[in-house]
């Protein structure tokens, strides 16, 4: 016999039917809100990589609007500073992190108050939702042969039969010409990559072939101050002529000459050129020296006639891979043209001026990394890249990610 059931007992059978139904929805709604609040996430650090990665760009080019930068990128990706609530918080140097206090990275975060779908009916009426992300210099392949200038015609030339070999180093040429890298009279350009703002003619004698249309990189050396000095150590020219000696850092506002049979070494440290040229020539000068940096204020530099020149920069420290630094206002063209016996280890930085560079010059040079308004190239010429000298490995790095 079927005993009923009593109503007590369906009372409870729909209590513990209510209560299942609560949880089940409950964790619906949180599943539902929780997968929201990660889509938002994953858009938000979008936002705060991309802001992070422009900010650093801009930090990069020496310009100081780094914040205005980086938050237009985070508007570009959904997130308005102000807007709706979202917070936008750009720092350099980051605040947080491996790289707090480091200037040379900048730290963004994108953060909003999201409302709550279904969690409300718990009492979670909203959710603050943040990302983070860092973007300084990083790894990647170098440029070893950068022309700066927008306009030029051309910006880099290879003529007269050359071979220009950067071998494990990249080359830039931002110049938006339809001309701006020309390679002609069975010359030869190799290297890792050939980036070309505008165009290249013809593009025989490219290996690899030149990718054209390329963004132009940005001067790497922007923010980098020219160093500060007052009066003279050596007020006259400073001549080196059928002598051997040693010559000291400190300012020359006459310029230094090397000539005839000389061999003048120069002491570790900063040589300011004030005014004339930093000159060795002929065949039988020899200038050496090892952790030493010129910078030339008002003239320019020139090595000719097959001088034996063996010049090596600082490898740490402010100046750490910088061998020739020519002021930008300075638009002297330089002439880099010591031959085979020439090693030039370190940075040549003329931002403002042309370099004529020939005759086989750098070949057995560590690294070689010439950066230039325009350059034109004749002879056998090597631009190495093995930064394993330096503190900071490539003094040329790329904006990236680091967290």
């Amino acid at each position: 016999m079927n005993a009923r059931r009593r109503p007590r007992d369906s009372g409870q059978s729909f209590v513990m039917t209510a209560i299942c139904l609560s949880v089940l929805v409950g964790f619906v709604g949180l599943a539902a809100d929780v997968g929201y609040m990660f889509h938002q996430r994953r858009r938000m650090q979008t936002a705060a990589d991309s802001a992070a990665v422009a900010g650093a760009l801009q930090v990069y080019r020496g310009a100081s609007d780094y914040q205005t930068a980086a938050r237009a990128d985070a508007t570009t990706n959904g997130f308005a500073n102000g807007v709706g609530g979202v917070v936008v918080t750009v720092n350099n140097p980051p605040q947080t992190g491996f790289y707090a206090g480091n200037t040379r990275f900048v730290e963004a975060s994108v953060s909003q108050s999201e409302a709550t779908m279904f969690m409300g009916v718990l009492g979670f009426t909203s959710r603050l939702v943040r990302a983070r992300a860092v973007a300084g210099p990083g790894p990647g392949v170098p440029d070893c042969l950068l022309m700066l200038n927008r306009t030029a015609h051309p910006g880099l030339t290879v003529s007269g039969g050359g071979s220009v070999n950067v071998p494990g180093c990249n080359v830039t040429v931002d110049s938006s010409d339809a001309n701006a890298a020309v390679v002609s009279g069975g010359s030869t350009l190799s290297a890792s990559a050939i980036n070309v703002t505008g165009g290249v003619g013809s593009t025989s004698g490219f290996n690899p072939a030149p990718v054209t249309g390329a963004t132009p990189e940005p001067d790497p050396f922007a923010s980098l101050q020219p160093p500060t000095y007052s009066g003279c150590d050596h007020s006259g020219l400073v001549k080196v002529h059928n002598a051997t000696t040693t010559l000291n850092p400190g300012t020359y506002c006459a310029g230094i000459t090397i000539d005839a049979s000389s061999h003048a070494t120069f002491s570790p440290g900063m040589y300011i050129v004030s005014g004339g040229d930093l000159k060795i020539s002929g065949n039988l000068a020899y200038a050496s020296g090892s952790g030493v940096t010129f910078y030339v204020k008002s003239g320019s530099v020139v090595l000719q006639g097959g001088p034996n020149v063996d010049l090596a920069a600082p490898t740490s420290g402010t100046w750490e891979g910088m061998l020739f630094y020519q002021d930008r206002a300075d638009t002297n063209g330089a002439t880099l043209s010591g031959g085979s016996n020439a090693d030039l280890t370190g940075v040549l930085y003329f931002p403002s001026a042309s370099v004529t560079y020939s005759g086989g010059s750098g070949g057995t040079s560590p690294y070689t990394v010439i950066i230039a308004d325009k350059a034109t190239f004749s002879g056998a010429s090597t631009l190495n890249s093995d930064f394993s000298s330096l503190s900071n490995g490539s003094p040329i790095k790329r904006v990236t990610l680091a967290e």
